[in-house]
């Protein structure tokens, strides 16, 4: 899996994943997160400084604390989220077939 250089780490490049994943619009997530719409455009696109407590909220919202884990290893999102639903994928099949 790739590893991000620290200069490139994006914490909302991580953040816009978890809310596609969960289904979510932008506008849900602002109205969820108690921010204007704009707020939430510009964390997802790195624009705005994005607060501990804001992410933590966030990646809760939208169960997606596997992803926190993601960007705080510093891993490329993209890559490791593809390799999280195989897993998942895997896992469900394994407990299927056993049971």
């Amino acid at each position: 899996m790739k590893r991000l250089q620290s200069d490139e780490l994006r914490f909302g490049d991580v953040m816009k994943i978890a809310r596609k994943r969960a289904g979510m619009t932008q506008e849900k997530m602002a109205q969820l997160m108690h921010r204007s719409r704009s707020s939430v455009v510009k964390m997802e696109n790195n624009q705005q400084v994005i607060d501990v407590n804001d992410f933590k909220r966030w990646m809760n919202l939208t169960n997606a604390k596997d992803m926190a884990v993601i960007a705080i290893a510093g891993l490329d999102p993209a890559m490791a989220g593809a390799v999280i639903e195989t897993i998942n994928r895997m896992m469900g099949a394994m407990v299927t077939w056993i049971f």
